[in-house]
Order: C-alpha cells, then structure tokens, then sequence
C-alpha cells in the first residue's frame, strides 16, 4: 500500500475512533438510571453524569425553536429525578452548575430570553447545596425572569443551605438580601421576601438571621407600596400570605411586619392618583388581605377595612379615608397593646421609580 492509499485510511481510522468517543458522550437516561444507586458515585458515573449534562446544555444552546428548548430542559430535568439516591443527585446538580454557564449567557440569538429562562427553571429544581453556584449565577443575571428562578431555587434549597457549616448560608443570606433591597422586578422581590420567609422546622440561629434579612428587605421595600408602585403592591399582596407564624418569634415579627406595610398601603389607598385602575385594585386586595392576617394574629373579632371595602354605596374616596382612620383608631391601638410600634414612615423626599437594571451590585 502506497503512502497516498494509507493517509485516507488513517484519517478513516481516526474519524471512526472521533465518532466513538462523540458517541460515548451522549449518554442515555436508562444508562443513568443503572448506575448504582447506594454509596459514592464511581469515577465513570461521575463522568457518565457530566456527559448526559453537557449533552443537554449544548442541546438547549443549540436549539433552534422554542419547542426544542422546552425538550432539552426536561431532559435535564429528567436526569436529575431519574434516580432518587441522594449521592446521585448530589453530583447530579454539581454537575448541571459546572455545565449550566453558556445556557445562561446566550449570544445574539432571537430565543435568547427562552433560553435562558428555561436554563433557570431546570436549575431551580434540583434542591442540592452543589447547585449554588448556578443560583448565585443566576441571582446576577440580567434578565429578571433568570432571577426569579434563582429566589424559587434558593426557596427550594434554602432549609439545606441553612443547616451547613461552610460558607452556604452566609452566601444565600447575603444574596437575598441584595436581592430583595435593590432589585427592580416586583416578582423578583416577591420571590427573595418568600425565600426569606423561614422553615417553621429549622430554630436557632440560622433561623435569627434569616428572619433578619426578611424584616431588613420587608420594610425598606414598603416605601414601593408607599409609593403606589404596582409591581411591589402586587409582591406584598402574596407576600403577606406566606409570613411565617408557627411559633412566638415568628408571630411577633409578623405582626411587626404587617404593621409596617399596612400603614404603607393605608398611606398610599388615600391618595387619590392611587384609587383608580390596577393600582387601587391591588391596594384594595392587599389592605383586605393584611387584615385578615392580623385578626386572627391578634385575636380581633372585629375587620374594619374589609367591612370598609365591602361597602358599595361609599365612593372610593370615602373608602379610602375610612380605611386610614380605622389604621389609626383601631389596629395601631390593638398593635401597640402587643409590643408592635409601626416602623414605616414616608419618604422626607417625593419617591422615584426604580430603574430598570439588576441588582447586580
């Protein structure tokens, strides 16, 4: 065989042996499914998961329609679930935050937002402390919809991340807790004052400081409500629903916090640029949900702003300013009769809109 006749064949020979080994990244679900189920995961598992990984976050890179990308995330999705074993989904998520990075910073591309959105929501899930460097990474991204998985990832995770010694916890406080002072997105907010909101189960210290950070980012962010901004109006009208309440520490901070945003929303319900449309709506409902948080809180028979509320023959206004006054004759009183002092007071300074950036710094 002459030299020219050999070349092809070599270069055949080592396309083949490319071929195999391209082959060999492309792991199945099943082969995931067989690796063993009890103690540390062996070298090739490891690597086996790595593949499967990378393999689905080039897919969602790559993928050209929407459908494709929503196919891709279930398929990590589906990596991570189809094994219960904590050893595995342990490395499982370690390895989605190695290979997670270029589905969250996608170039010029038409289904940039998707894509990374869809990226978010597959890290989310996986409830391991290895995927807190994809949650960290996610908390910095530009794109509000990528943060707001972040704040459900680390309310999926947070309880494990608490109860570590290492640098988890601090991490995830400090995150939070920028997160909810300076982010602009309303749900973003909503999502990092739920993730703050506690494990009733958890106690101790690491209880004290997460209750901490809700009330820090609680209170500043009234001064949104205050200011009749929509997006922080609508946070707080879910927001009050989940406050934790199951044991003394955490009642008396709710009611502190309710007090707060109640004389917040009262304030702001007065103003008449406030009463019409969307804004007076969301206010309505916020000011008849704080109440029915509080009465049973405080062992109230009586709901005064919802009575209020419910009056159809009154105007707004009317509403509106029996609603303060209710704030003032009737819970301040109750509130202070139990060790709460309302906090909120209004801006010296007329409120501005946030601007639109994330809360990067």
């Amino acid at each position: 065989m002459t030299k020219r006749t050999v070349l092809p064949w070599a270069l055949a020979g080592a396309l083949a042996v490319w071929v195999g080994l391209a082959a060999g990244a492309a792991p199945s679900l099943d082969e995931l499914g067989s690796l063993p189920a009890e103690g540390a995961l062996s070298r090739s598992a490891v690597d086996t998961v790595n593949r499967y990984v990378k393999q689905w976050v080039d897919a969602l890179v790559a993928a050209k329609t929407a459908d494709e990308v929503i196919g891709a995330r279930r398929a990590l999705v589906r990596g991570y679930e189809v094994q219960s074993s904590r050893t595995y989904r342990y490395e499982y998520a370690r390895a989605v935050s190695r290979h997670v990075g270029p589905a969250l910073s996608i170039g010029n591309d038409p289904l940039k937002p998707v894509k990374e959105v869809n990226a978010g929501m597959a890290v989310a899930g996986m409830t391991q402390i290895t995927i807190q460097p994809a949650l960290e990474r996610m908390a910095r991204h530009g794109n509000p919809g990528v943060r707001y998985w972040a704040m459900k990832g680390y309310r999926a995770v947070g309880k494990l991340l608490l109860l570590q010694k290492a640098g988890y916890a601090r991490r995830m406080l400090t995150t939070l807790e920028r997160i909810g002072l300076k982010d602009p997105s309303g749900p973003v907010v909503d999502g990092a004052l739920h993730a703050a909101s506690g494990y009733p189960e958890l106690g101790g210290e690491e209880a004290g400081k997460l209750r901490a950070v809700l009330d820090r980012i609680w209170l500043a962010r009234c001064e949104g409500v205050h200011g009749g901004e929509v997006d922080l109006v609508e946070a707080y009208r879910s927001a009050v629903n989940y406050l934790p309440a199951t044991d003394e520490a955490e009642r008396k901070l709710a009611l502190q916090l309710l007090a707060d945003v109640l004389e917040a929303a009262s304030r702001a319900f007065v103003r008449e640029d406030n009463q019409a449309g969307r804004t007076g709506g969301l206010l309505a409902e916020l000011l008849g949900r704080i109440e029915q948080r509080l009465a049973p809180l405080t062992g109230s028979e009586r709901k005064p702003l919802q009575a209020a509320l419910a009056d159809r023959e009154k105007p707004l206004d009317l509403k509106a300013a029996q609603i303060r006054l209710r704030t003032n004759d009737y819970w301040k009183p109750l509130l202070a009769r139990q060790g709460v002092k309302v906090r909120f007071e209004p801006p010296a300074t007329p409120l501005t809109r946030p601007a639109t950036a994330p809360a990067g710094g």
